[in-house]
Parts: C-alpha cells; structure tokens; sequence
C-alpha cells in the first residue's frame, strides 16, 4: 500500500490536527519525507568461493534449445576440466540434433593463449582463435583438412610486419603486410607439381656493340641479353639447401611482390610490382601511376636475351646498357631474396602446425591468482615449526662470544652475565642505538638537501 504525504500525515497526527499540516508543509519544504522501511526478514546471501567457482551443480550443465545445445564448465577449483574448456556451443542442421553443423568452444587460462576454437564437421575445417602474446605472433589459424590454412597475425608482434598468410597447399603461397621500411606489401608465390632439383649455373653475361633504339609509343627496345643469363633452368627449379629448404620441397613457378607508393621517389622509379617467370625464365617490374597518368611504365628482362622497357614520358632519358645491366643484376640478386622468404615461410607455416599438435598434446594451463592465494592460506594454516616459533632476541647480536645461552639463565646462576659483562652489552647496545639514529638524521638532512 503506498500513502500519500498528506495522508501519512493525518494517519500519522489527526484528521484536523495543525500538527499535520505544519508536517506536511515541512515535508514539501525539506523534500521527501518518507518513513523507513523495517529490515527484511530474508537472510544475507552469501555464496562460497568455491561454489562460485564451479558456475554450476558438479561442475557442468548443459542447457538444449532448438538446433542447438549449449554446456558450461567450472572455471576454477576441483571440477574445472583439464584442457580449461568453459563453455560450448554446439549447432545442429536438424530439430533432433544429429547433424552437426558447427562447434564453437571457449577457453581459458591456456599457457599457449588459446581462448576459442571453432569445428565445422561438414567441411573438415577447424578455426582457433588465440590472445596476444601466442607462439608466432599468431591471431587466428583456419585449416581445412588437405586443402588451405590461412593464418592471421598480430603484426606489431612480428618483426617482418605479416598480417596474413594463405596457403593453398601445393598450388600457391599469399602473404599480406604491413608496416614495413620497404613497402612491401604482397607477396604470392605458385608452386609446380613436382619435386624440386638442385640445379644453378650460376653464369654471367656480357654486353657488346648494341645501343638502345626508340619504339612507337614511347617505348623503346634494349639490347639483347644472352640466352647463360638466367640462372634459372627450363623448369624454374633451384636448389634451397637454407634455411627452411627441405628434399620435398615443390618447385616455384612464379613470385609476385606488390609494394606501396615511396614519396621519397619519383613515380616511374617507385616499383610498384615485380613478377618473376621462373618456369619460362622471365622478370616484370611495374612502376606506379604518376600524378594524373592512366598508363605506367614497366620493364621485361627475357632469358633469350631480348629486354623491352616502357615509359610513359617520351622526353624522358631513356637507361642505357649499364643502367640496364646493372637493374638486372639487382633483379637477380632480388630473385633469390624472394625464393629464400618464400622457403622461410613454408617453414615457419609447417613449424606452426607442429607446435600446434605439440601443445594440443600436452596442454598446460596458468594457475589463478584466487587458487595460487587460496593453496598459500591452506599452507599457513598448518602449526607453524618449532624454529619459526621461537622469539628472535634482539640482544643476541650484543652478548659476548659464548654467552648466549647465559642471557636466558637466572639471577645468580654460574651461567647468569657478570656485572662487568651486562654494563659492556648496555654499552654496545646504546650506541648501536646512537649510530642508527646518527644514520638515519644523515639520510633525512641529505633528502631535504636534494628536493632545496
């Protein structure tokens, strides 16, 4: 029942009382007035820790809704799961729940920072979701069984500044990134069907009695190259007994790098892609779109020794045979930095997938603060040794040599200090008290010194 201010006040003083209405008045002057409601006659509720813990009877419930089922676990304490599983969700394509469609399991407390995975049984494909600080810097791994594993990255965790990385497996290798001095930004690299061989002739070339000539559209054709250039043979293979090379590895057919624009640089000398042909033997480097061009110009260096190069100017100089040669032989060395990343990252994509089975093998879980402050209150809870329990003597350090048992023995006793000997502990005593109070007046004075 709820009362009004004017009728609290006559229930409370009378029908005509003035007591009533100078109340009431009061009442509108200093505010609400409302009388206080009597204490609850319902206990406090307190719930233990460990039965917080648990989230639920026995440590595990499973709820069922339409198409869907859904199990929660203990957090912490006794009935907390081995692997830190705290809650699933289970999607099914039926009403009667057989087909599974998808299983999404959230995770805690994981030393290798897994904190959610995903099943989908209808694809084979398994997506893990991980915290920073992970093994490689790794943000979520999405592998479909034989088929691709495309990984996320944390790039402020990583040196190389990757993002991402897709691995269509035995047929091509993207990279994305980010960040980088280089503005590099994508790197794709197709992969042949058969094993690679270790084959290099590592020759050089030689230039002679050739000289640029003009082409229509402004480009213009360079002098013929000899076919012992390339180092690559007919089937791009080459050899990388390096570092992330194996006997298995699949030939490279083409490489790809993409990188972003340099403001330090003029337009049609800022790469802006570079393909390498090793199958047939043949390098592409593009240049970026100049400020209000439709075209950009590009260069081709064919192993059968013919170079086409295209600028979008006319009137600009056109490279000469050194310029050229030397823009190869940097092309060349640039060739086998691209091979020796890609080889590092099929590597690191395998390591990934190895330490991935290692971990889910031996799973390991970080202990909670709550649980590390419950075992240590569990452990002061014992009696305490005989040596903790004993009084430190602040005498001790004063008594001469061999009288430290007579500090304990009574008045008179053949163990008991001698005048002589209690007036020489005062001594050491006092002034040990003396020099402390000394030291300390020093720090202060020196303190007060330094803030002045």
């Amino acid at each position: 029942m709820c009362w009004s201010r004017s009728e609290y006040a006559r229930s409370e003083y009378g029908e005509g009382s003035t007591t009533s209405k100078d109340q009431a008045d009061d009442s509108r002057a200093d505010g609400d007035l409302l009388p206080d409601m009597p204490p609850s006659w319902v206990p406090k509720l307190t719930i233990p820790r460990d039965m917080l813990d648990m989230r639920c009877p026995r440590g595990a419930r499973t709820t069922l809704y339409k198409r869907c089922a859904h199990d929660i676990f203990a957090g912490f304490g006794e009935c907390a799961r081995w692997d830190g599983l705290v809650e699933r969700l289970t999607l099914y394509a039926d009403d009667a729940r057989h087909v599974v469609v998808e299983v999404r399991e959230i995770f805690a407390r994981r030393r290798d920072k897994l904190k959610e995975r995903r099943y989908y049984p209808q694809q084979d494909a398994v997506k893990e979701i991980f915290a920073p600080g992970s093994l490689f810097g790794v943000k979520d791994l999405h592998t479909v069984r034989g088929e691709r594993r495309v990984i996320n990255f944390y790039s402020s965790a990583r040196l190389d500044g990757l993002v991402r990385r897709d691995e269509l497996l035995g047929v091509k290798l993207t990279e994305h990134y980010t960040g980088r001095d280089d503005h590099l930004e994508y790197r794709s690299t197709t992969f042949g069907s058969a094993p690679a061989t270790a084959t290099s002739d590592g020759a050089g070339f030689s230039i002679a009695g050739s000289t640029a000539t003009s082409t229509a559209g402004g480009g213009f054709a360079a002098p013929s190259l000899p076919q012992h250039f390339s180092t690559r043979d007919g089937a791009g293979s080459i050899s990388m007994s390096g570092s992330g090379g194996n006997d298995r590895a699949l030939p490279v057919i083409k490489m790809t790098e993409k990188f972003g624009r340099d403001g330090t640089k003029p337009a049609d000398a800022d790469v802006a892609k570079r393909v390498f042909h090793l199958a047939v033997g043949k390098i592409l480097v593009y240049y970026h779109h100049g400020e209000g061009k439709l075209t950009a110009g590009y260069v081709v260096f064919d192993k059968n020794g013919t170079t086409q190069a295209v600028q979008v100017d006319p009137l600009s100089p056109k490279p000469n045979v050194r310029e050229l040669l030397e823009t190869y032989r940097t092309l060349q060395a640039a060739e086998k930095d691209v091979l020796q990343a890609v080889r590092d990252s099929e590597w690191e994509g395998r390591e990934i997938g190895r330490t991935r089975n290692t971990q889910e093998q031996t799973i390991t879980l970080e202990a909670p603060y709550y649980d590390i402050c419950r075992i240590q209150a569990d452990d002061t809870d014992d009696e305490p040794s005989d040596a903790e329990a004993a009084v430190y003597d602040y005498l001790l350090p004063f008594l001469p040599p061999g009288t430290a048992a007579a500090a304990a023995s009574p008045a008179g006793s053949s163990n008991a200090l001698t005048h002589e000997q209690a007036l020489a502990v005062r001594e050491r005593c006092l002034r040990a008290l003396k020099d402390r109070l000394i030291e300390r007046a020093n720090i202060i004075q020196a303190r007060l010194d330094e803030e002045q």
